[in-house]
């Protein structure tokens, strides 16, 4: 059985900008989903192998220095740099300076209870949530409908309704066409663009015909400029499930949406998500009602966002207004709606809710040592705690408690998670909060010196872009672990990957988990089984044990035999010593019931593979093998002959 596993709730990082459990991979497999590549040490997307169920097992929690934790089972390896070098790590071995892998953890998707029943028409397309495929297809729909409201256009042209999408990047480009293959069933090609009035470049996509056509038959859609019209968005958006308008609203602040920067020239926190629309002023009151509209759906999924600014200015000779919308939190941005299709937005994101969410726990090591600073204070009494070492009260009860709370926990920041006598006595006097809420950047790691520490230095200058344009990679950056314990018994998941043999579980690079054949198994049975016939004892080979494999190479070596079941032979014709290392065993045979008439089976149709089109492998669930026209044409010859 497999040791590398994950429990079921850790999310797997997508392409897409989602993030799936690991227990909802199908055993089938073909997602897409985030990999790295050990050759250019970037992050690339790949497709799963399938899943399978690994049963219960005794596991472990990592928790990283930003507060994100990951159960999985001890042996899990973990991708870690090391001197400038990428090693492979088992997660009970990982120390509290080892540099994890992280990449974009992205938004979970959630499935709920207004998905049934739902469905749309659209001119020639029809969108519900009835099936996987069709739930699949109709939040492919949402993040594109809200990123052609955003970065493309729909416009009539000869009196054809003609709609375009234009992207920063390769990897933007291939999220999008994704979208676009699985809505539509065509993948059109991308051409890149210099923009003159911007000077950059930008690649450009023009949707289906069919497609732009059935779009331009939705309620309150804009066609043609933005800014030379009433403001507004489809009427059914509002009355949609969740889900879908979590998507829809990913994909108009991957449009339009301000990512995470420096708030000030100190750089010592970050802005939050921002959403920015223009129009003429004419048009203003009805471009407010749109934003509102906006925060009243981020509301729906428990966002809190404001309309923070409106800011009238000149464009030539025409008069405009903006109109700015600001989120309030990051971190609720980033875990219930996200960016989709833009990757620098991503990456920035991640980062600035990696710094903050590690901000909240020096915070949290902050409060309970002070909360339990105050404790022994209260309950003992000056002589006798002077009594114990001489010194002073507040610095013995500093010592207790930073002894009892970092036994298993890596203490963050000296001045705020360790305290020191000063300190404490501040946080003593009356009417003062005992709580942390404010910072002093004199004894706090900043912004910049966190994104320094992790590798990401450059993601966060101004005018440039994280990610090279033309390249499908995307880089990472580095986290290291605040705390590791052992766990519960859980039950576990693995999932294998294709070309690349890892993923992202929680954010974090992780070895793949490859399904363990039977075959492996009775190797290690025949070990075992070697050591316990020259021992004279019996040895439970079944999986409902605590038998440690690990143990039997060195029993071996004890016994005289070499560590890993290999001895040396000698030709019985020749008496010449042969120059091989054979593994030899006891062991049993096995025969498995693998006859002609349990494997002839035949279809005129049934399911397919949702990729491929192919029919399914295997009889239990009704597969098929497609014969080739060679196989074909060879029966045939034999059957003449």
């Amino acid at each position: 059985m497999n040791v590398h596993c994950f429990v079921g709730e850790t999310l797997v990082s997508l392409p897409n900008g989602l993030a799936r459990r690991i227990d909802s991979f199908s055993e089938q497999g073909l997602e897409s989903l985030w990999s790295y590549s050990e050759d250019n040490k970037n992050i690339c997307k790949s497709h799963s192998l399938g899943s399978q169920y690994s049963g219960n097992k005794e596991t472990i929690k990592l928790t990283l220095i930003d507060g994100r934790e990951l159960i999985c089972t001890p042996e899990h390896q973990f991708r870690v740099l090391q001197n400038g070098k990428n090693i492979w790590k088992q997660a009970k071995d990982i120390g509290y300076d080892d540099k994890l892998i992280i990449g974009p953890i992205g938004t979970e998707d959630i499935k709920t209870e207004d998905e049934e029943n739902w469905s749309l028409e659209m001119g020639k397309y029809n969108f519900n949530f009835s099936n996987e495929l069709n739930r699949n297809k109709s939040l492919a729909f949402a993040r594109l409908l809200g990123y052609i409201l955003t970065d493309g256009t729909i416009c009539n042209t000869n009196n054809r309704i003609v709609s375009r999408l234009c992207m920063g990047s390769l990897v933007d480009v291939d999220s999008i066409l994704d979208d676009i293959q699985l809505v539509t069933g065509k993948r059109p090609a991308s051409t890149d663009t210099k923009s003159y009035s911007t000077h950059s470049n930008t690649f450009n996509i023009s949707l289906p015909l069919e497609f732009s056509t059935s779009l331009a038959t939705l309620e309150n859609i804009t066609i043609g400029r933005k800014t030379n019209q009433v403001s507004s968005f489809p009427k059914f958006i509002s009355d949609s499930p969740k889900s879908f308008i979590r998507e829809f609203l990913g994909g108009l602040f991957g449009g339009d949406g301000w990512c995470p920067h420096f708030k000030s020239s100190n750089k010592n926190s970050f802005t939050t998500v921002k959403l920015s629309q223009s129009t003429s002023k004419e048009y203003g009151v009805s471009l407010h009602d749109t934003m509102q509209n906006i925060v009243d759906l981020m509301e729906q999924l428990n966002v809190e966002s404001d309309i923070c600014r409106t800011r009238e200015y000149k464009k030539g000779e025409k008069d405009m207004i903006s109109i700015e919308l600001q989120v309030k939190s990051n971190e609720l941005f980033r875990k219930n709606i996200g960016f989709r299709h833009c990757i620098q937005k991503i990456l920035r994101l991640e980062v600035a809710c990696a710094y903050e969410n590690y901000c909240d726990q020096v915070k949290f090591q902050h409060n309970n040592m002070i909360n339990r600073v105050n404790e022994i204070i209260d309950s003992e009494t000056r002589s006798r705690v002077d009594n114990i070492k001489g010194g002073s009260i507040i610095e013995l009860a500093i010592e207790k408690a930073r002894f009892e709370q970092y036994k298993q926990i890596k203490p963050l920041n000296e001045y705020y998670s360790l305290l020191n006598s000063n300190l404490v006595s501040n946080r003593r006097k009356k009417n003062r909060s005992n709580d942390c809420n404010v910072f002093d950047y004199k004894y706090m790691m900043n912004a910049k010196t966190f994104i320094e520490m992790s590798g990401c230095n450059s993601w966060f200058e101004k005018h440039t872009y994280i990610n090279e344009r033309n390249h499908f990679e995307i880089p990472n950056y580095n986290l290291t672990l605040l705390k590791k314990e052992s766990w519960l018994s859980l039950d576990v998941y693995d999932v294998g990957v294709r070309s690349y043999h890892s993923f992202f579980a929680g954010g974090v690079n992780v070895h793949n988990s490859l399904p363990s054949r039977m075959t492996i198994g009775q190797l290690v049975e025949c070990l075992a089984s070697k050591e316990a016939a020259i021992s004279g004892h019996f040895v439970d080979g079944t999986p409902f044990n605590n038998y440690n494999t690990s143990e039997i190479p060195d029993v071996l070596e004890k016994l005289g035999y070499s560590r890993h079941g290999t001895e040396t032979m000698y030709c019985g014709m020749t008496g010449k010593k042969m120059d091989a290392q054979i593994f030899i065993g006891p062991t049993y045979q096995v025969r498995l019931k693998h006859m002609v008439q349990d494997k002839v089976h035949g279809r005129s149709r049934g399911p397919r593979q949702a990729l491929t089109r192919q029919p399914l492998e295997g009889r239990s669930r009704d597969g098929g093998l497609k014969i080739g026209r060679p196989f074909c044409l060879t029966v045939r010859m034999q059957i003449r002959g």
